[in-house]
């Protein structure tokens, strides 16, 4: 499973960015059928990299993606998941 988020500027930094990827995530592996995960950022350092890993998710790989150029690939699985 892919989750994704977008905070509006002036809501930065205030951990709704956060809050809202654990969510996903507790959701996620809420479902059984869900054994990993998965996440994109820019291929850049970033905050998004930061909540990321803040929520468990670790650096997998550099992927192209048509659109945006690489892009970096986040990942947690069933197995890693503290709730």
């Amino acid at each position: 499973m892919e989750i994704g988020y977008e905070i509006a500027p002036e809501y930065w930094k205030r951990g709704f960015a956060t809050e809202a990827a654990q969510g996903m995530i507790d959701y996620a592996f809420a479902q059984s059928e869900v054994q990993t995960v998965i996440a994109h950022t820019l291929a850049e350092k970033n905050a998004s990299n930061r909540v990321l890993q803040k929520v468990g998710m670790e650096y997998s790989a550099e992927v192209d993606n048509p659109n945006l150029g690489k892009i970096h690939r986040w990942q947690i699985s069933r197995k890693e998941y503290t709730p």
